[in-house]
């Protein structure tokens, strides 16, 4: 490992860091209103949200490795594209599952929507950002629209 392959996992685990804190003060105020029993229903959608920053986060590793090491650098553009959609489609399945399982709040119609938006905020924005910002140097420009933002 180079040491701007070091960086970049630096620079990862920094993206992931920032997501998991934000995850982890997550104030359901906007997302539960008028549930009473607000203590043990946030301990379930903060610990629903760090498990779906760690499978992106887990995600993020796999396209960095594979850029990496594991596909060639001569491989067709398609390759790297669809093994991007595929790390993505994981995360937006992680996001759905963990939306589902969390407690059941009675009557409120609106919390699945509210809180299945915000598993995929903590899990897209970091897995868009650090695979944007850290991809490796082979197929860097792969994201959109990372030819116009990463210039080093």
């Amino acid at each position: 490992m180079d040491n701007k392959s070091a960086i970049r996992v630096v620079g990862i685990l920094l993206v992931y860091a920032v997501f998991a804190l934000v995850a982890k003060v997550l104030d359901p105020g906007w997302i539960l209103p008028r549930v009473t029993n607000i203590g043990v229903i946030m301990l379930v959608l903060q610990s629903n949200a760090l498990m779906v920053v760690a499978v992106a986060f887990v995600c993020s590793l796999i396209w960095f490795i594979a850029g990496e090491w594991a596909i060639q650098a001569w491989a067709p553009v398609r390759t790297w594209y669809l093994t991007w959609v595929l790390l993505f489609i994981v995360v937006v399945a992680a996001a759905i599952y963990y939306a589902f399982q969390g407690p059941v709040m009675g009557s409120l119609e609106r919390v699945n929507s509210n809180v299945l938006g915000c598993y995929l905020a903590v899990g897209l924005l970091p897995f868009y950002l650090s695979s944007l910002l850290f991809t490796s140097t082979n197929r860097r420009y792969v994201i959109w629209p990372s030819r116009h933002v990463v210039k080093w």
